[in-house]
C-alpha cells in the first residue's frame, strides 16, 4: 500500500498551508501552552510528580489535551527553524516531558485524575473515564516526538504505558476497551514505528493489541453494561453512562458498542468516537473477522451520502455529540464538532491508502479545508468547538474550552498537513492534494486552494507511475509532461502517467476552478429551496453584521464573480426589506426586495471579523 512520506522529509512551501504553519509555531502553540498552564492541566502532572494528592483540576480526560499539544509541538519543531521569532513553547517541551516521566507510576500507569484522586478506582469505569483514550494520545505524542526529534524520552513513557495496558487487558488478562476509541489508532501507529526500527516482534505485538481492542467493540456480554449495573462504578460518571442507554435499556450506540464492527451498516453514536474507530479498523480490516471490509464500505457510504454536511462536518446533534438519522442535517444548531471533521480526514486518509481511489480524497479535502479549519481563527488563537452552517449571533470563537479537545487537535492537524498531500510506494507517486511542498521524490509549486494551476518537478529518476488526482469538483483539466508527447490515462479519479522519469522532468496541471452552486438532496429539509456556493474544494458562506444572509435571495441569472487567487466571491441577488409596516403579518404582496451584491467568503474564515450573521445555504 502507498504511504505518506515522513514529516521530516516534507517541507511545506505553498502560501496557504505555510502561513497556517507559521501561525502555528509563532502564535498557536504558545497560546495553547498558556492555557494548559492556567487551567491546571500541566500542574496536575507536576503535583503527581511531587507525590501530592487531591486537587485535580478540570475534566477527567484533560491529560489528553497535554498529549495532543505535545504532538503538535513535535511537528512544530520541524517547522519553527524556517521562521523568525522567540516563542516559549520549544523550551517548555523537555520540561513537560520530564514531568510526565516523574509522574508515571512504576507499573507504567499514568493518569493524573486517578493518581491525584482515588487510584483504587482506576480501570473500573471503561465506558466513561477515558483512561485508554488519554493513553492513546500519549502514545501518538511519543511516536511523533521520536519521529521529529530522534529522542526516546517521551516514546519510552508511551511504551511503558502500553506495556501496562497489556498487563491489564487482553486475551491473557481481562476483557474490555475504552468507551472512546483512540488507543487502537495509537497502538497501530506504535506498531508501524517499531517496524521501521527493525523490531518486527514488537510491531506484531502492538498490532495484535490493537486488533484485540477492536474485537471488544460490540462484544456480548458488554463490559459497559456491567459497569452501568454497578452502582458505585455508574456513579463515577452517571451522565456519560446514561448516553449508552435508550429508553432505559442498554444500547451502546453512543460508543459504537451496539454491534460487532463487521455487522455494522450505519454510522451511529458519538461522531468523534465513530471516526477514530473506523479509521483504525480500516487500517487492519484484512486481519479482522470476515465482513469487516464490507461493513466499513457500508458505513462510509451511509456517512458521506446521508449524514455529512457540505462542509465535511459530521455529527449534527449536540445531545450525543453525534449522529441521528439519514438526511437530518440542520444548519442553525449543527454540532459538527471540529474533532469529528478531523477524524473524517483521518478515516478518508486510511481508505485512500487502502484503495488508491481519489473519491476518498474528495471527502478528505472537503473536511480538511472546511469543517476542520473552521475550528481555528485566522489569528491562530481562537477556536470553534462546534461549526454550525448558519449563525444568527449566538455562535462565537473563544480562546479555550473547559473540554478543550478541539484546539490541540486542529493544531496537530495543521502541523502534519503535508502528510495528506502525497502517497508513495515502490511503483507509484500519488499526488492527492496539490499542496506546495518539497519531498525527496517531487516538489510542487502551487497556490491551492485559491488556484487550480500547479507544477510538479520530478526529483527521483526511474520507471514508475505518477498519479495526479482530478477532484470531483473539476469539470475540465489540462495535464502535460513538458517536452513530452506522453498522454495520461485516467484511473479511479487520477490522471496517470507511467514512464522513465528523469530528474528535472516537469508536469504542468490546470484544474478548472470556477464557482459552482450546490444543491442538497431534497430530504435534507433545511435546505429545500436553497443552494450553497463552492469554488474548488472551498465551501463559501455569506457573512454580515446584519441579518442579510437570512434575507438574501440569489439571482441565478447572474454568475458569481471571482478572480483566481481571491478569497471573496461576489454574488448578485436581492434582499428582503425590513420595512414591513407596523404589523407582524400581512397579506402577500409583490414588493419589499432590493438589489444587493453579497460578498461570500470561505466558510472556515467566518466569525473572524465580527460578523454575527452567517449562512452557507442561501434562498433562491
Amino acid at each position: 500500500m502507498p504511504t505518506p512520506r515522513p514529516l521530516s522529509q516534507i517541507n511545506v512551501t505553498d502560501p496557504f498551508w505555510a502561513e497556517w504553519q507559521r501561525k502555528l509555531v509563532l502564535v498557536t502553540l504558545d497560546q495553547q501552552l498558556e492555557q494548559l498552564e492556567v487551567t491546571g492541566r500541566l500542574s496536575n502532572f507536576e503535583r503527581v510528580a511531587k507525590g501530592e494528592k487531591g486537587g485535580f483540576e478540570g475534566y477527567r480526560f484533560n491529560d489528553s489535551d497535554v498529549y495532543k499539544w505535545l504532538e503538535a509541538a513535535s511537528y512544530g519543531l520541524l517547522i519553527f527553524p524556517k521562521h523568525k521569532g522567540s516563542p516559549r513553547w520549544p523550551a517548555a517541551l523537555d520540561r513537560i516531558i520530564k514531568s510526565l516521566e516523574d509522574a508515571q507510576m512504576e507499573d507504567g500507569y499514568l493518569n493524573t485524575y486517578f493518581q491525584l484522586g482515588n487510584i483504587e478506582q482506576r480501570w473500573k469505569n471503561l465506558n466513561a473515564m477515558h483512561e485508554m483514550y488519554c493513553g492513546g494520545h500519549l502514545i501518538e505524542a511519543g511516536v511523533a516526538h521520536f519521529e521529529c526529534t530522534g529522542k526516546e524520552s517521551l516514546l519510552n513513557v508511551a511504551i511503558k504505558w502500553a506495556e501496562h495496558l497489556r498487563s491489564q487487558f487482553g486475551p491473557e488478562a481481562r476483557p474490555g476497551t475504552d468507551g472512546h476509541p483512540e488507543v487502537e489508532l495509537a497502538l497501530l501507529r506504535l506498531s508501524k514505528l517499531m517496524a521501521t526500527r527493525g523490531r518486527a516482534k514488537d510491531a506484531e505485538m502492538y498490532k495484535q493489541d490493537a486488533l484485540w481492542h477492536l474485537s471488544q467493540r460490540g462484544a456480548r456480554p458488554s463490559v459497559y453494561q456491567a459497569e452501568l449495573e454497578d452502582a458505585e462504578v455508574y456513579g463515577m460518571a452517571k451522565a456519560a453512562g446514561d448516553l449508552l442507554l435508550e429508553n432505559g435499556r442498554y444500547s451502546g450506540e453512543y460508543a459504537q458498542d451496539h454491534l460487532k464492527i463487521e455487522h455494522q451498516t450505519q454510522v451511529v453514536g458519538h461522531a468523534v468516537r465513530a471516526m477514530y474507530l473506523y479509521t483504525a479498523a480500516t487500517e487492519v480490516f484484512d486481519e479482522m473477522p470476515e465482513g469487516t471490509e464490507t461493513a466499513i464500505g457500508l458505513i462510509w457510504d451511509n456517512l458521506t451520502k446521508r449524514r455529512m454536511y457540505v462542509t465535511g462536518g459530521v455529527g449534527p446533534a449536540g445531545r450525543n455529540e453525534g449522529f441521528t438519522n439519514d438526511f437530518d442535517l440542520p444548519n442553525l444548531d449543527a454540532y459538527a464538532e471540529t474533532c469529528a471533521s478531523i477524524g473524517l480526514v483521518r478515516f478518508a486518509q486510511k481508505l485512500v491508502e487502502r484503495y488508491s481511489d481519489a473519491s476518498y480524497v474528495d471527502i478528505l479535502e472537503r473536511a480538511l479545508y472546511n469543517g476542520s479549519l473552521s475550528g481555528i481563527s485566522l489569528s491562530g488563537d481562537l477556536y470553534s468547538y462546534t461549526n454550525p452552517l448558519e449563525n444568527r449571533g449566538a455562535h462565537h470563537r473563544v480562546p479555550w474550552y473547559g473540554c478543550a479537545c478541539c484546539p490541540p487537535n486542529i493544531a496537530r492537524t495543521i502541523g502534519e498537513a503535508g502528510r495528506f498531500a502525497v502517497l508513495v510506494d515502490a511503483n507509484d507517486i500519488y499526488i492527492n492534494l496539490p499542496i506546495g511542498l518539497e519531498t525527496d521524490s517531487i516538489s510542487i509549486v502551487s497556490n491551492y486552494p485559491h488556484s487550480g494551476d500547479f507544477e510538479v518537478a520530478i526529483k527521483k529518476a526511474g520507471h514508475y507511475r505518477v498519479s495526479v488526482r482530478i477532484p470531483d469538483w473539476c469539470d475540465d483539466c489540462e495535464f502535460e509532461v513538458l517536452g513530452s508527447e506522453d498522454e495520461a490515462e485516467f484511473d479511479r479519479g487520477y490522471a496517470v502517467i507511467e514512464r522513465n522519469w528523469k530528474r528535472g522532468d516537469q508536469i504542468r496541471v490546470n484544474l478548472e476552478m470556477t464557482p459552482k452552486w450546490i444543491e442538497a438532496h431534497p430530504m435534507v429539509l433545511d435546505n429545500v429551496g436553497k443552494i450553497a456556493l463552492q469554488c474548488g474544494p472551498v465551501v463559501y458562506a455569506f457573512e454580515h453584521e446584519e441579518s442579510l444572509p437570512q434575507r438574501f435571495r440569489v439571482d441565478l441569472n447572474e454568475d458569481p464573480i471571482w478572480k483566481s487567487g481571491s478569497s471573496v466571491i461576489e454574488v448578485k441577488g436581492y434582499v428582503r426589506s425590513e420595512d414591513f409596516g407596523d404589523v407582524l403579518y400581512d397579506e402577500l404582496a409583490d414588493s419589499g426586495e432590493k438589489d444587493f451584491t453579497a460578498k461570500f467568503i470561505p466558510f472556515a474564515n467566518c466569525h473572524n471579523a465580527g460578523g454575527k450573521f452567517v449562512a452557507v445555504w442561501i434562498r433562491i
